[in-house]
């Protein structure tokens, strides 16, 4: 599995502000929001369900990402997806390896 998802009962612009303002109360701040819908619509004309992308990063644990393997800056900023799938919105974040995973998952 490449990311950890959980489903919200809420539209996805409801629950954009609810996700910025928890992963502010985790230490996180957004450094972009991509909506993927809105820019496929203008690039192509293509009519897609609501998804947005938010590259969030946590100064603390991308520093010591960075310090344990370097490489690990290809993953940042993380990325929380918000995708309409029938009902639901999902978020979805790319894994997070060994001790940062527990971190943030406390």
């Amino acid at each position: 599995m490449y990311t950890f998802q959980t489903q919200l009962s809420l539209t996805v612009e409801q629950a954009i502000p609810v996700v910025f303002e928890q992963l502010k109360k985790e230490g996180f701040g957004v450094l972009m929001d991509l909506d993927i819908q809105a820019t496929m619509k203008q690039k192509i004309g293509a009519d897609i369900p609501a998804y947005h992308i938010l590259g969030a990063c946590n100064p603390q644990l991308a520093h010591q990402a960075l310090m344990s393997e370097p490489e690990v800056g290809a993953l940042l900023p993380w990325m929380a997806i918000h995708a309409r799938y029938k009902r639901f919105m999902k978020f979805l974040g790319n894994p997070i390896s060994g001790l940062l995973e527990t971190e943030v998952q406390k």
